[in-house]
């Protein structure tokens, strides 16, 4: 399991907690720290009585791509689970998500809900809550932002290392901001991968204020707008209608918002929109440019081979 983090210890020690009481316990625990480096020795000799390698690597560069691709390589697993410091996994997690795995494909996503809380007013930042088991295969007809997510996550270590990790431009702490998570699964579906949804790994993912939750929607849409640009630059026509569908859903989330007098949905799918038009253009006036390569990472091999 690879976990990146940054300041949160309490929220750190809160799911590594959780991994040791998952029904199947993983062989060795990641943690990329990209903030004040701090260890917690309570929780290092939990995971020593339990036999579990937790290494915990100080990480001097920001982003959670990079600090994901450190914790890939150092880590020896075949199958590479992630989840994030602000996630707490649930018992059966680890082992839905190996099961899924069991079939052939090539990785598994699932299921992530808002971790209850005691105040009313905070509110889910990002959830998946479909209950439907499903196999995703190419790129068609589905959108890759449904397939998966890097807070609950399982990918084989060849696949990876296949489409060269996560783009390290994308990506909170990255000039790309977000997305580098639905870039990778979208990079594995082009290359002939295989990613299951298990409904059953269930990870319960911290809960915001509305007005943090209304500050991330900007760089998020950012984020997708970057990430689809790199693919439109490539001449990728599903990738161009991807980026229409993703503009018309949110259009008419905003009108919705209209017709119920719904200022935060108004605000949060205004500001959703205005990031990823200002991503897709900032992002492909600098491929035009030669600032940036339309390709990641520049030995990627293409087709599954």
């Amino acid at each position: 399991v690879v976990i990146c983090t940054k300041d949160r210890p309490v929220a750190l020690r809160r799911c590594l907690l959780a991994l040791l009481e998952n029904q199947w316990l993983p062989s060795e625990v990641v943690v990329v720290d990209q903030g004040q480096f701090t260890t917690d020795p309570p929780v290092q000799a939990a995971f020593a009585e339990r036999e579990i390698v937790l290494r915990h690597e100080a990480m001097q560069t920001s982003g959670v791509s990079r600090g994901r691709n450190l914790g890939i390589t150092l880590s020896t697993a075949d199958f590479i689970a992630f989840t994030d410091d602000d996630c707490v996994p649930d018992t059966g997690w680890l082992g839905a998500l190996f099961k899924a795995c069991t079939t052939g494909v090539d990785g598994a996503s699932g299921r992530i809900l808002p971790l209850p809380a005691s105040d009313p007013d905070l509110v889910a930042v990002s959830s998946r809550t479909s209950p439907i088991a499903r196999l995703y295969q190419g790129v068609s007809p589905h959108a890759p932002w449904d397939v998966g997510s890097g807070g609950n996550l399982l990918l084989r270590r060849a696949a990876l290392k296949h489409v060269g990790g996560f783009d390290e431009r994308l990506g909170p702490g990255a000039p790309g901001r977000a997305a580098e998570d639905i870039d990778l699964l979208y990079r594995l579906l082009i290359a002939g991968f295989t990613i299951a949804y298990e409904p059953g790994a269930v990870v319960y993912h911290e809960m915001k204020t509305r007005q943090a939750r209304l500050r991330s929607r900007f760089p998020y849409g950012y984020g997708m707008g970057a990430f689809l640009a790199t693919h439109i630059s490539k001449d990728d026509g599903y990738a161009r209608m991807l980026f229409r569908r993703y503009l018309r859903f949110h259009a008419g989330s905003f009108l919705g918002g209209l017709r119920h007098l719904d200022r935060w949905q108004m605000k949060e799918t205004a500001w959703t929109c205005i990031g990823a038009l200002w991503g897709a253009v900032s992002w492909r006036h600098a491929i035009n440019t030669r600032t940036l390569s339309k390709e990641y990472p520049t030995s990627h091999k293409g087709n599954r081979e």
